[in-house]
């Protein structure tokens, strides 16, 4: 675990075998998170830069342009892999144009202080661990601080609730997954922008059955951001779907109540606005009463306008329960409304619809 978090280097591993007389390398492993200084030496027939992985890389640093050391800085608040596209809207700015930025990382890659990886056609990059851990010790709070909510709204904008979810989509999650947690996971970064994007890893989790983990994540984050807000319920209701994909109902019951009521005081986010209705819907159904649930989206759909995407899971709702009713016909009518709303609010939900109009 150790030469992992030191990257294999061969002097970083020179200099932890050097220290292993005084820590373990358990105890040095949970020390790097503060910082690379930890690995060292003190023996004096080394050159200076060569007695601490810290002074080794000072030293590199040291040799790079100005724009360059901006970039890598910048760099650090990836937790995993990028594209160009993200490193373009994270390090560019007034002061680093955001053409530039292609060549900068380019340039850092001949430094060997970003790694490259290209597989299935597309080029990402990381910052090995011991080079982000100094860089987020030792850079600029301010630049990292920036940094950090530009990659926030970039991923807002990437895969937010704001986005239909394409196969395209599924494919962008899994591919940013850790740099989305890590953003939710910060406090820096906006309540409203940490719950929508918490709220896309709880529909990633469930459209990968990954349900366990998506109602640990959203938990972790509703407690983290309590605050009432119509995010929130969203959270609260799309935690109780995971919760009733594995049986636990009284549960679900007990945070779709919650969601309810705190909807009806401060509302519900325009992207998930017949989440409660659904979610009370799903619990119906489960209690034998697929007649409630019909009723439940039928009054919600004549009350008043929906959006496209709340229309289409309303009709997908009352489809199941008129075919447990045993109305096969209304249901497939019902069926047939869902996926007119699907298709209208995967072409403006969207903008690669026309390349990835099968919705998941």
């Amino acid at each position: 675990a150790l030469c992992r978090a030191i990257d294999g280097l061969p002097l970083a591993i020179e200099l932890a075998a050097s220290r292993a007389n005084v820590l373990s390398p358990a105890e040095m492993t949970r020390r790097l998170a503060g910082g690379v200084s930890v690995v060292s030496t003190r023996d004096p027939t080394l050159p200076d830069r060569q007695r601490s992985l810290d002074r080794l890389l000072d030293w590199t640093i040291d040799l790079l342009a100005d724009d360059e050391q901006r970039a890598l800085t910048r760099l650090g608040v990836f937790a995993a892999g990028f594209d160009l596209e993200l490193s373009e809207a994270v390090i560019g700015d007034d002061v680093v144009p955001a053409g530039q930025v292609p060549d900068l990382v380019w340039s850092l890659v001949d430094w060997s202080l970003v790694g490259r990886d290209a597989a299935a056609g597309t080029t990402r990059y990381s910052l090995p661990a011991t080079v982000r851990a100094h860089v987020l010790h030792q850079g600029e709070p301010s630049e990292i601080s920036t940094a950090r909510r530009r990659l926030a709204e970039a991923l807002l904008a990437r895969v937010g609730p704001g986005r239909t979810m394409t196969r395209a989509w599924v494919t962008e999650m899994g591919a940013n997954l850790e740099n989305i947690r890590a953003v939710v996971a910060d406090d820096e970064v906006t309540d409203r922008t940490a719950r929508s994007l918490a709220w896309s890893v709880g529909q990633y989790d469930d459209i990968t059955s990954a349900f366990r983990t998506g109602i640990a994540e959203l938990k972790r984050c509703i407690d983290l951001r309590p605050e009432p807000g119509p995010d929130l319920v969203a959270l609260l209701t799309l935690q109780a779907d995971l919760l009733l994909r594995v049986g636990e109902v009284s549960d679900a019951e007990r945070l779709t109540e919650r969601a309810a009521a705190m909807a009806a005081e401060f509302g519900v986010p325009p992207w998930d606005d017949m989440g409660v209705i659904r979610t009370r819907g799903e619990l119906a159904l489960r209690s034998d009463d697929p007649a409630g649930a019909v009723q439940l989206a039928e009054a919600a759909l004549d009350s008043g306008p929906a959006t496209l995407r709340g229309q289409a899971r309303l009709w997908n709702l009352v489809a199941i329960a008129r075919h447990a009713m045993g109305d096969v016909a209304g249901a497939a009518e019902a069926l047939e409304r869902c996926l007119v709303a699907e298709q209208e609010a995967c072409l403006l939900y969207t903008s690669d619809a026309a390349d990835d109009p099968t919705l998941v």
